[in-house]
């Protein structure tokens, strides 16, 4: 729901998709939500339009993959983006470059991991997280 509010604050429209089919899959709840609200308020601050949020899963991994419209990734962004401190915004106001970091933190304590793709008519980021049988 604080995505909803975060997409909604910058005027954005938010796409939000669920294709986990599983009962039993067992995530550290706070973890994923923490993950996916910072990738969604870094995907709203970038988007012309739209962020679309899908969560699908594959064995025992779930992934959050968060998409906007926006300019995509440079070369550069590509290569630092989930370096402590490194943002391409001149503008440090607004966050300190921290963000992609945290989240590659959090998604590597619950055995993922974060991936990054931009195609030039926006970006994408997906936060992988290790889910446990809940049987």
């Amino acid at each position: 729901q604080m995505s909803v509010l975060v997409c909604k604050k910058a005027g954005k429209c938010l796409d939000f998709q669920n294709r986990i089919q599983s009962e039993t899959a067992v995530l550290d709840e706070s973890i994923v939500c923490q993950v996916t609200e910072n990738l969604v308020a870094n995907a709203a601050r970038h988007a012309k339009k739209r962020v679309t949020v899908c969560f699908t899963e594959k064995d025992d991994m779930v992934f959050a993959t968060i998409r906007d419209d926006g300019g995509g990734f440079s070369a550069e962004d590509m290569e630092h983006a989930t370096e402590p401190y490194y943002t391409a915004d001149p503008d440090r106001s607004h966050h300190f470059g921290l963000g992609l970091y945290i989240a590659k933190i959090l998604c590597r304590h619950h055995g993922g991991d974060i991936a990054i793709e931009s195609d030039g008519a926006g970006a994408t980021v997906t936060a992988s997280f290790r889910a446990k049988s809940g049987e």
